[in-house]
């Protein structure tokens, strides 16, 4: 399967912003910056991944306010927990899910 995670800083902004992984996605640690820099995209995409329970969690630093969190998963599997910014996805085989961190400066 395929989780894609997407940072979607409102307005766009040189925040970089963290995420930590759980269940075994490599790297477990990732930065995202949606901004018109180049140098960190706004999305990683996690390719060939086995099926099972993974969990995404942002880390905004001070200068951003986490605003929302959506999640699109085929089977409705995946859940979102607004206060720790986390999103804990269920992931058949071959299925593909993506999730949007959404943000604004503090």
């Amino acid at each position: 399967g395929t989780i894609t995670i997407i940072d979607d800083t409102i307005p766009d902004g040189p925040q970089n912003i963290g995420f930590v992984t759980a269940g075994g996605l490599i790297p477990a640690n990732f930065v995202l910056d949606d901004d018109a820099d180049a140098t960190l995209s706004n999305i990683r995409v996690y390719g060939d991944v086995l099926p099972g329970t993974y969990t995404i969690t942002e880390n905004p630093p001070q200068s951003i306010t986490f605003t929302n969190l959506v999640c699109t998963d085929p089977d409705n599997g995946t859940t979102v927990n607004l206060a720790t910014r986390a999103a804990s996805i269920d992931l058949d085989a071959g299925e593909s899910i993506t999730c949007t961190f959404t943000n604004s400066p503090s």
